[in-house]
């Protein structure tokens, strides 16, 4: 049993399970049970954090009419009877000692299993995750539901025997026996915790070897290899590389392993990697990069690249379930659009299913905000992104998480305006060289916007050792530079 790419998943360890005075006990069930496995699941939190693996807390969590519940409310009237489960009340708070950390993923679920109508599959997928370690109450109903679920997800199941625990000892060592015959390894706390100690241990002595440990996040960065070059699939002519100055040798593309000792160099640690959609395929000139291309770079590089899915309003149904499956299927960490390619502005309605499926999905989506260049001689396209567009959005979609990258340029004061105005809205400083960063920006990413700014290179256009040394040149304390070139990247795409 492997647990270096594992996360724990603590099951219902809340108040209305494990407390006294919760519903279960209310409802004339024996809670004690049930409470005799915080202390495990305790240990396991520690080791698992230690160890640097996802910790996922879920919690029953129900309206106070019950009208979400289902069959639950058939199920189990007593629970129903003494206002059981319900948002807001003391029976929905996790147990003393088990507080999630910001970075930590709690699911309120109104089912049985954590992975029934909640984005937990498709976070698990971001994070590379490939063994879940299952504990907490009840192992007959909730833990075996979310063991069996994420076993259809193809995903190796542990669960811990003395971390689970049941209203009765028949239906808990039932349910055990049930999961080891035919859904994966039922082992005890102190077996799991010496593998995460041994996990713990490993990436300890990696992070000593590894001076990328604790790099740059590149959040933009475009796939320009010789493949994409030959295919036609990097959108601007030889008069934009002559424009731009773009070396004789970048035309001809770069490799991806050269890239990586690129990154190395440069002291950048991830890139994220975009999978562009550019234009309307039924139009001259336009072109993409598969989803899936992308994913074999990630693949082959664990940890120096994340997927990006751009996202293609032409095709609107098609193109929502092709990026639902990049995300869910695929691991991507988020959207990327190019709104001057379909003609449109960001706050544009054919957008808005591409903005609500982020939301559903929990990721962010970057843009390019901005003024746009002549990419191709033959078909100049408008600039639309002016960052007042959004402003509709923001308002539209409070939960969605929206990072205008290019700097917003020429109306980079208008950019920052949008992020002050607007607690989801985020920019970067991509696409140009940090030495020619408009004054404004930078002043903002060293004092009151260091919470709001991210670093790219967007390259091809700038390279990213040419990039981090500039950055270094820029004069920002050591605080506001760690949340431009990292911290902040790894809040907002939820990277581990």
């Amino acid at each position: 049993m492997g647990l270096d790419a594992a996360a724990l998943i603590i099951v219902d360890l809340q108040r209305a399970f494990c407390h006294p005075l919760g519903s279960l006990a209310r409802s004339g069930l024996d809670y004690r049970a049930a409470a005799g496995v915080v202390a495990p699941a305790i240990r396991l939190v520690k080791a698992a954090r230690a160890a640097g693996r996802p910790v996922v807390f879920t919690r029953y969590v129900l309206t106070p009419d019950w009208r979400d519940a289902g069959l639950l409310a058939e199920m189990s009237p007593a629970l129903r009877r003494v206002n059981g489960l319900v948002r807001g009340t003391p029976d929905v708070e996790l147990m003393p000692g088990l507080d999630p950390r910001p970075d930590e993923y709690v699911v309120d679920k109104q089912r049985y299993s954590a992975f029934w109508d909640t984005d937990l599959r498709a976070r698990l997928s971001r994070h590379a995750i490939d063994t879940v370690v299952v504990c907490g109450v009840t192992t007959n109903v909730c833990v075996a539901a979310t063991a069996r679920d994420a076993f259809a997800c193809d995903l190796r199941v542990v669960v811990v025997a003395d971390a689970t625990a049941d209203v009765d000892d028949e239906l808990h060592a039932g349910a055990l026996r049930s999961i080891a015959y035919g859904i994966g390894a039922v082992i005890q706390t102190g077996a799991v915790v010496a593998q995460l100690q041994r996990v713990a241990a490993e990436a300890a002595t990696q992070t000593r070897g590894n001076p990328m440990s604790d790099g740059a996040i590149d959040i933009v960065c475009l796939p320009h290899t010789p493949r994409e070059v030959a295919e036609g699939q990097v959108g601007v002519d030889e008069q934009f590389m002559d424009k731009v100055r773009m070396p004789a040798d970048l035309r001809r593309g770069v490799t991806m392993e050269d890239y990586v000792t690129k990154m190395d160099r440069a002291g950048v640690e991830r890139s994220l990697l975009v999978a562009p959609r550019c234009g309307d395929p039924r139009i001259a000139h336009s072109y993409s990069v598969p989803y899936e291309r992308i994913a074999e770079h990630c693949a082959r590089f664990p940890g120096r690249f994340s997927g990006v899915a751009g996202i293609d309003p032409s095709r609107i149904v098609e193109g929502v379930h092709e990026f639902e499956q990049a995300v869910a299927g695929l691991g991507f960490v988020a959207a990327h659009l190019y709104p001057h390619w379909y003609e449109a502005a960001p706050d544009d309605r054919r957008y808005y299913p591409f903005y609500a499926k982020c939301c559903e999905l929990r990721v962010p989506i970057m843009m390019q905000i901005g003024h746009c260049l002549d990419y191709q001689r033959d078909r100049v396209l408008p600039s639309v992104g002016r960052p007042v567009a959004l402003d509709r959005v923001a308002i539209d979609f409070p939960e969605l998480t929206i990072i205008g990258i290019h700097l917003g340029w020429p109306w980079t004061e208008e950019m920052i305006a949008m992020c002050f105005k607007h607690q989801n809205v985020f920019m970067a400083g991509d696409a140009y060289a940090p030495k020619h960063w408009p004054a404004e920006y930078v002043h903002y990413c060293n004092s009151w916007g260091q919470d709001k700014v991210l670093f790219g290179t967007d390259w091809p256009v700038i390279d990213p050792e040419r990039a981090m040394a500039e950055v270094h040149d820029l004069g920002l304390r050591p605080e506001p530079k760690r949340k431009l070139l990292r911290d902040n990247a790894l809040r907002l795409f939820d990277l581990r």
